[in-house]
């Protein structure tokens, strides 16, 4: 099962003593400033999680699944995450 916005809010909030409310609050905040942060390009380093940043996907063709026509794939934004070397092998130890 995911962990949700509001569960994040949660530990943040009894490790804080802080209001549920206060720290959903928080978490929009941030939220919204890493939103509005990628939407101008810029990269938003988190230190002990990662980097986000928006790289542009090349043109590519594709193929209609229903028609197997081939078509043309534009050109788009996208956003990447890169997480600190830490994250990647604590990641990668558990074999998930």
């Amino acid at each position: 099962m995911p962990v949700t916005k509001s569960d994040i809010a949660r530990r943040v909030a009894e490790k804080m003593n802080l209001p549920h409310s206060a720290a959903r609050e928080m978490m929009d905040i941030a939220i919204e400033t890493v939103k509005s942060s990628l939407e101008e390009g810029e990269e938003v380093r988190l230190a002990g999680l990662g980097t986000f940043l928006v790289v542009t996907r090349a043109p590519k063709k594709g193929r209609n699944p229903q028609t197997g026509e081939i078509i043309q794939v534009p050109a788009k934004n996208a956003v990447k995450f890169r997480p600190v070397q830490n994250v990647r092998k604590t990641i990668a130890a558990t074999g998930y």
